[in-house]
C-alpha cells in the first residue's frame, strides 16, 4: 500500500469521526503524494462541504472531475454550486448526475427544488488557500460574476 492510500485511510477515519479539519490535512497530504487520484480530491470536496466551505469544495470537485469523470464528484460539485448560489449550474450538473443514476431519489428531489431557483446577481468569490498544484502563476484579477445562463 502506497503512502497516498495510507493517508487516504487516515483521512477517511477522521471523516467518520467528524474530525473534518484533520481529515482535510490527511487528504491534502495524500493529494500532494498522488495528485492524479480523483478519489482524494472528491473526498476532500465532501469534507469541505461538511465544513460549510463550498468554494473550496467546488474547486476540489472540479479537480476530481479533471482527473476522472464520475457521478459522485459531479454531485459534490452541484451541491457546492448550489451553496455558492449558482443554482442554474448546479441544476445542470444534477441533471447529468440523474442521467447516470436514475434510481437516486435524492438527486431527483434536488433537481425539483433547483428548477425554479434563480442565481444570485453578483457573487464575490474569493479563494484563500488554493492547493499549490492548482495555483496559477498569473496575478489575480478582480471581476464581477454575472449570470450567463
Amino acid at each position: 500500500m502506497d503512502i497516498s492510500e495510507q493517508l487516504k485511510i487516515k483521512g477517511n477515519e477522521c471523516f467518520k469521526q467528524k474530525l473534518y479539519n484533520k481529515s482535510i490535512h490527511f487528504y491534502t497530504l495524500a493529494i500532494e503524494s498522488n495528485p492524479e487520484n480523483s478519489i482524494l480530491w472528491s473526498n476532500r470536496a465532501q469534507t469541505y462541504l461538511n465544513l460549510h466551505k463550498p468554494e473550496k469544495a467546488y474547486m476540489d470537485a472540479c479537480g476530481a472531475l479533471q482527473k476522472e469523470f464520475n457521478s459522485k464528484s459531479l454531485f459534490r460539485r452541484a451541491i457546492a454550486l448550489n451553496k455558492i448560489g449558482l443554482n442554474k449550474k448546479a441544476y445542470f450538473d444534477l441533471k447529468r448526475c440523474f442521467e447516470l443514476n436514475k434510481e437516486n431519489k435524492e438527486i431527483k428531489e434536488l433537481i425539483k427544488n433547483l428548477k425554479e431557483k434563480e442565481d444570485f446577481e453578483i457573487i464575490d468569490l474569493t479563494v484563500f488557500q488554493k492547493p499549490e498544484l492548482l495555483q496559477s502563476k498569473k496575478p489575480l484579477i478582480k471581476m464581477e460574476l454575472k449570470n450567463k445562463l
